[in-house]
């Protein structure tokens, strides 16, 4: 999710997330496979915690008034890890993903950044990743509130115990990327939610997470190397001027 803060950005509140999956034949994936497989054994090979799984992408969406619409489709780990080294080409598929927005009680914002290892090292972020199989009910609807919710358990020990889920999502577009943010409160203040995630993240020597901040103004992010959705995001969340919604 490190897409470059150059390339044009897109920032929208909607009021609802409706995405569904549906059979979808990557050509891209299918043409390049031996490319693909080549390259796998490569990054396996330097990383062996890397985990062929399956993900979903994205093969279109619409955003019409309130109302954001996609269509999400099955692929495997090593096939966007393909697409993602050779610069996300037009491929007709859409790198989308959840991200978690939580505001401490004092209005500042949570970031993590991801430890050595994993795709975003050293990277700062909003907590979140890939929509997983797991996050397909039985209709093929997806829940892009639980995948996230679920994310955020995971990297930074927060559950829905601690966080008022709020209304709306934040869907930043920058280049093939499409992150849906779904904003959740904490009763806590900055230092306190952060040193309640610093506590799970020692408890856990091997999760995605090395360290966390909670950020209240851009001057918060002068050493900060984000992920690249998070560029045009944050000035939004943060109220800077420039960064507005579009």
């Amino acid at each position: 999710m490190d897409g470059s803060a150059t390339m044009a950005a897109d920032v929208r509140r909607v009021a609802r997330c409706r995405l569904t999956v549906a059979p979808y034949r990557w050509a891209f994936a299918e043409a390049r496979a031996a490319e693909i497989a080549a390259h796998w054994d490569q990054q396996r090979a330097a990383n062996p915690s890397y985990f062929n799984g399956t993900v979903l992408m994205l093969a279109d969406y619409s955003i019409a008034g309130d109302d954001l619409v996609a269509t999400a489709f099955v692929t495997e780990f090593r096939s966007y890890l393909f697409w993602r080294s050779v610069g996300f080409p037009s491929t007709g598929a859409i790198d989308g993903f959840g991200s978690a927005v939580i505001r401490a009680s004092d209005g500042s914002l949570l970031l993590g950044r991801q430890r050595s290892g994993q795709l975003n090292a050293g990277l700062d972020y909003l907590p979140g990743g890939f929509i997983d199989s797991r996050d397909i009910d039985a209709h093929g609807r997806i829940d892009i509130g639980a995948s996230v919710a679920r994310e955020v358990a995971e990297e930074t020990g927060l559950d829905l115990d601690e966080l008022k889920v709020e209304p709306g999502f934040f869907v930043t577009r920058v280049g093939a990327q499409l992150s849906i943010g779904v904003p959740f409160r904490s009763a806590l203040d900055g230092a306190a939610l952060r040193r309640r995630v610093e506590s799970h993240i020692a408890s856990e020597p091997d999760g995605e997470l090395v360290s966390v901040r909670c950020v209240a103004t851009m001057a918060d992010l002068a050493d900060v190397r984000l992920a690249g959705y998070c560029v045009p995001l944050l000035p939004v969340l943060l109220g800077a001027e420039g960064g507005a919604l579009g």
